[in-house]
């Protein structure tokens, strides 16, 4: 049991960091486009097979693939490879019967406001505390920390979702360290 909760907090965090290095790599180009895209099938793989592992793993991992499709945020091959993979795993496992829908709904819309406003604040400069928010993409943290409150996400769920962004973060915070 214990072993199985550190197995998906760690994956989580995993995840997270793995889409920041590919967003990175095309956007940014701060690492290999060749890395990124070896790494798409394995990350995609380890993402649909956390997906896989209960309904509270599927409803959030997908909450954060409709969120970033939704808002074109899967903009290059690696993505694009990824997505794929995890849609097609998703219909051949039958993964979509795992998901929570309203839990789903809400992070989705969550992660859309996340993903506008990060945008927003990318294009508009927003510095302080609203700057801050809308860097950190706190809407879906909320909305979960929200669900958690109500009852429909247990707290190691909650846990890992805050390792998938703290994995994201990671990979930001050392890059940043090193400019």
């Amino acid at each position: 049991m214990l072993l199985d909760a550190l197995l998906l907090v760690f994956s989580f965090a995993l995840l997270g960091a793995g889409l920041k290095v590919v967003d990175l790599s095309f956007d940014e180009r701060l690492f290999s486009r060749r890395i990124a895209l070896l790494l798409a099938v394995p990350g995609a793989l380890l993402f649909a097979f956390t997906l896989l592992a209960d309904a509270q793993s599927a409803t959030l991992l997908m909450a954060v693939l409709v969120s970033c499709l939704l808002t074109r945020k899967v903009d290059n091959v690696a993505f694009f490879a990824g997505a794929a993979i995890v849609v097609a795993l998703s219909f051949l496992l039958n993964a979509f019967s795992l998901l929570l829908f309203l839990p789903l709904a809400a992070l989705v819309v969550a992660g859309i406001f996340d993903e506008l406003g990060n945008n927003f604040a990318d294009k508009r400069k927003v510095r302080g505390a609203a700057g801050f928010l809308l860097q950190q993409r706190f809407f879906m943290k909320i909305c979960a920390f929200a669900l958690l409150l109500a009852g429909l996400l247990d707290l190691l769920h909650f846990a890992a979702f805050i390792c998938f962004d703290a994995g994201y973060a990671a990979v930001e915070a050392a890059l940043n360290k090193k400019r």
